[in-house]
């Protein structure tokens, strides 16, 4: 949204603004002229506004005061641009409608209603929601000997997939076990999950990778990654993954890492 897009933005400004502010606290007095005629260049150290041609200072010798007046100069340019910049954004953003006046319509029409409207902006929760409901036909790959549920009363494939489920329901992500993902000639992969951060709307691919001790799993494993990689899901970008072995079993700390960077934040 667009309003989504100026929030950003402020807080690169205010990112920039605290950054320069700080390299300032640090800055020496004075600033840099720099003399690039001749077919030389010269630097001169103008301790003050009245000194028209400064201090001459040689490049071998006084390099760190040169880089430190010269980042000076940058700082307090970056700092009054980013000031600028912020208060342009803060004043359009005031002057914007707030997105919550806007999914209110929809949101405090009676049920009966909803069910015949096509809302034009739906929450978070009530997009999520609906999301989540959508049907979708899984693997029909049988299921192994051993029976591993997850709290929400889904059959999985193993204890670590349990692990990664309830992590997920936890943490209030939505996800779809198994859902068929159709990419280019590589028809059908069955991720293990495909989740959704609610508040960027954004779905993600969960592989789990839990036998690597086993070179026959560990070979299917890696062309399962890399026919995601030729259709353009790179892991890191839409596509998690999470390893283990019998020696290096699931961390659930990197499950917990890697919900909080990619799906809540």
């Amino acid at each position: 949204m667009f309003q989504d897009e100026l929030s950003m933005e402020l807080n690169r400004c205010r990112e920039a603004i605290s950054w320069a502010e700080a390299g300032l606290r640090r800055a020496p007095k004075g600033h840099l002229l720099v003399d690039s005629s001749n077919g030389s260049v010269k630097y001169h150290w103008r301790k003050e506004p009245t000194d028209k041609k400064g201090e001459y200072l040689r490049s071998d010798e006084k390099m760190d005061l040169i880089r430190a007046l010269a980042q000076k100069d940058y700082d307090e340019k970056l700092l009054k641009i980013a000031e600028k910049e912020k208060a342009r954004i803060e004043k359009v953003l005031a002057k914007q409608p707030q997105s919550d006046a806007l999914v209110a319509v929809y949101e405090e029409l009676p049920e009966a209603r909803k069910r015949l409207v096509d809302p034009f902006l739906l929450s978070d929760e009530e997009y999520a929601q609906r999301w989540q409901q959508m049907e979708y036909a899984g693997n029909s790959h049988p299921f192994g000997a051993y029976s591993f549920f997850t709290r929400r009363g889904e059959r999985v494939r193993s204890k670590s997939e349990v692990i990664i489920a309830d992590a997920l329901d936890a943490a209030g992500v939505p996800y779809r076990y198994e859902q068929p993902l159709h990419l280019g000639g590589y028809n059908p992969l069955y991720p293990d999950f495909t989740c959704l951060n609610k508040r960027t709307r954004q779905e993600f691919y969960w592989e789990h990778m839990g036998g690597m001790d086993d070179a026959d799993y560990r070979e299917g494993a890696l062309k399962k990654l890399n026919n995601y990689a030729l259709a353009g899901v790179f892991a890191g970008e839409k596509l998690l993954v999470t390893y283990e072995s019998s020696a290096s079993p699931l961390d659930t700390r990197v499950v917990a890492a890697t919900i909080k960077h990619y799906l809540k934040s």
